[in-house]
């Protein structure tokens, strides 16, 4: 994991050491921007005067109940609830006591583990502003700093389900967000993880004093197998009868993984190749026979043939479909700003890394060839006639009845399986990624990247995903 203290200011970049001795490895960005308000837009070390492993100091205050709504995991209420005497027992409820009440713009938030996300997505701040502030705590109503204790990892929000801790997507207003823990759940197979995703250009984003803690993203999934076709049938021209060849071993490359407004999504590896059909079966030959039946009224030979009608040949195996491309692994993000800004303060970022590739998908087998059909045989022909035709009772009869025997069709050959599929790339891993228009200012921000998550295992090679402190 690389570990970087990071100081920005709207001004100048401050150069590697030249204020804290250099105390973590630098990082930079294209010339375009990244993270930081830098000139050029770079990204450099330097380290920031951050205590209680990075938080900044905790000063006393109190509350002000003009402008505040309360909240209690442990002791809340449900309803009817934001007082100090009688707090919301969620962040959500929190929110939406604020957003209904007027004058109230901050909610104060009590020690404790939250399990949901901080959601405002499309949501429109009655106020214009809103400020979500951690770090208290409640003794019968009389909330008070908690300094004794680190304040930035007294209240922890993690959610159970959703990807993103922090949700503020197509927001309008300023949100600032204050001595915290974010915290994000385990990801899924394929699931990117994000602390904060904030996107649209009414969006104002604001951490002071806030740690993101996010998880791997989610390892790439292995495609299952395609189905085998089904038997094929008869009736077809005639072929050769042999087997189809099997798909071609995977060359292409893998796709790369995409940022938009709705986030990042991973590649994937390259499909294989389907298989080849079989030919169709061999025709059956025509069989004859050729002599005399015994006319019975006058016991005279009347010569014949016995043909035979062959049986269908069976058609060629359909060939086996390509494998699937194993799926790209998650990214791990901790702010994601895509025409949105967000401004970062005091704060620190880790990410766990991307996840790993999946496997390529294992290649369809073939369809079997369809059998021949049986044909038919020849009509009746003997080899000559015997008897008398004595009224009324003549004996006359076919020597030797024979039949001219069918011959079946031939069986089609199978359908050559589909090759496999290429693995998947890795997942990225970045502190803060911006798109769009989105703009990420920080000073004093601590950002310790996992790396890009490994290419799956198998050929060809899949790449490793991306990591850096900012793009």
């Amino acid at each position: 994991m690389k570990h970087a203290f990071l100081f920005f200011t709207s001004m100048i970049v401050v150069p590697m050491g030249s204020v804290f001795g250099g105390c973590g490895s630098s990082s930079s960005t294209s010339p375009d921007g990244g993270v930081g308000g830098g000139p050029d837009g770079s990204l450099t070390g330097g380290g920031g005067d951050l205590s209680r492993d990075g938080s900044a100091a905790c000063t006393a205050a109190t509350p002000d109940d003009k402008v505040a709504i309360f909240v209690d995991g442990a002791a809340g209420f449900d309803t009817s609830c934001g007082s100090r005497t009688q707090p919301c027992e969620t962040i959500a409820e929190g929110i939406a006591a604020a957003n209904a009440t007027a004058g109230k713009t901050i909610v104060h938030v009590a020690g404790g583990t939250y399990t949901e996300a901080i959601d405002l997505d499309g949501k429109k701040l009655t106020h214009g502003t809103l400020q979500i502030d951690g770090g208290w705590r409640n003794d019968g109503g009389t909330f008070t700093r908690a300094c004794a204790d680190d304040p930035r990892r007294l209240v922890v929000v993690k959610p159970a389900a959703e990807n993103v801790t922090v949700r503020a997507r197509g927001l309008e207003g300023a949100l600032t967000l204050k001595t915290m823990l974010l915290q994000t759940k385990d990801a899924a197979p394929g699931e990117s993880l994000y602390g904060v995703f904030a996107s649209g250009a009414a969006a104002v984003v604001q951490l002071d004093d806030v740690a993101i803690e996010v998880g791997a993203g989610g390892a790439g999934a292995t495609p299952a197998q395609p189905a085998q076709p089904a038997q094929a049938s008869v009736g077809c021209p005639s072929g050769s009868g042999l087997a189809g060849g099997a798909g071609g071993a995977t060359t292409g490359a893998a796709s790369a993984a995409a940022y938009t407004a709705a986030g990042y999504t991973p590649g994937a590896g390259p499909a294989g190749s389907a298989g080849l059909a079989g030919s169709h079966g061999i025709a059956g030959a025509v069989t004859t026979k050729t002599g005399f039946n015994c006319d019975f009224d006058t016991c005279q030979a009347v010569a014949c043939t016995s043909t035979s009608t062959p049986g269908a040949n069976g058609c060629g195996g359909a060939a086996g479909l390509a494998g699937a491309g194993g799926a790209g692994g998650g990214a791990s993000i901790g702010i994601y700003a895509w025409d949105a800004t967000v401004t970062v303060g005091s704060s620190s970022i880790k990410t766990a890394g991307g996840g790993v590739g999946g496997l390529g998908g294992v290649g369809g087998l073939g369809g079997a060839g369809g059998v021949g059909a049986a044909g038919v045989d020849g009509e009746s022909c003997g080899t000559s006639c015997m008897g008398l035709p004595a009224p009324p009772d003549p004996h006359c009869k076919t020597v030797n009845a024979q039949q001219a025997p069918a011959n079946p069709g031939g069986t089609g050959g199978a359908g050559g399986n589909g090759s496999d599929g290429g693995p998947g790339p890795g997942g990225d891993s970045y502190c803060a990624y911006k798109g769009g228009a989105g703009k990420i200012n920080a000073t004093h921000l601590d950002c310790a990247q996992g790396g890009g998550g490994a290419g799956g295992t198998g050929a060809p090679a899949a790449p490793t995903g991306a990591s850096a402190a900012s793009n």
